[in-house]
C-alpha cells in the first residue's frame, strides 16, 4: 500500500514511517497540517493515511480524513484524544490510540492491506477500533490511472 502519515509530532511521524516501510509497504509522504496533506492526497495515490486529530494548524485532522475520503483514500485516526473523533468517524476506517505500539501498527497495516483488496471483515486486530460505518466490503483502491485521470493529466 501507499501511505500518508499525517502527524504534527514529527518524533511520532519518524518513528511511524520505518514501521510502515519495514511493513512492506511504501511511506509516500509527511504532513504535519491540513494544507500540505491535502496536497499530498491530491498530488499523489495515497491507498491509506494516519492522521492525527490535532495538527499544527489546530483540530484539522477531521477535514484531512474528509480530503482522504474525497481522493479515494482510506484515512485511520491515530490520536490520544479518542474524544475530538466525531461519532460518524467522518469516513475514517477506524481509529487507533496513541500511545501505540509497531505490532500494532504492523497488523493493522495487515488488516487493511486485506479488506482493501476485497478481502471480508475478519476481527480487528488488537488497539484499532474499526468505524461502525466503514462498509463491510469497502470499495476498490483507486488506481493510478484513475488518480491521474481525476487530475486532469495530460497523458490520459
Amino acid at each position: 500500500m501507499r501511505v500518508l502519515i499525517v502527524e504534527d509530532d514529527m518524533v511520532i511521524a519518524g518513528t511511524l514511517g520505518p514501521v510502515v516501510t519495514r511493513a512492506g509497504h511504501e511511506l509516500v509522504g509527511l504532513a504535519a497540517d491540513q494544507v500540505s496533506a491535502v496536497a499530498l492526497l491530491q498530488a499523489t495515490r495515497v491507498d491509506l493515511a494516519f492522521v492525527d486529530v490535532h495538527l499544527l494548524d489546530g483540530w484539522t485532522g477531521v477535514e484531512v480524513v474528509r480530503a482522504a475520503n474525497a481522493e479515494g483514500a482510506a484515512a485511520i485516526f491515530t490520536t490520544a484524544n479518542r474524544g475530538m473523533v466525531p461519532a460518524n468517524f467522518a469516513g475514517a476506517c477506524g481509529l487507533i490510540d496513541k500511545p501505540y505500539t509497531d505490532v500494532q501498527i504492523e497488523a493493522t497495516l495487515a488488516y487493511m492491506a486485506e479488506r482493501l483488496n476485497g478481502a471480508p471483515a475478519e476481527p480487528a486486530p488488537k488497539g484499532f477500533t474499526p468505524s461502525p460505518f466503514w462498509p463491510e466490503r469497502p470499495r476498490p483502491r483507486p488506481t493510478l490511472a484513475g488518480h491521474l485521470l481525476r487530475r486532469g493529466h495530460p497523458s490520459l
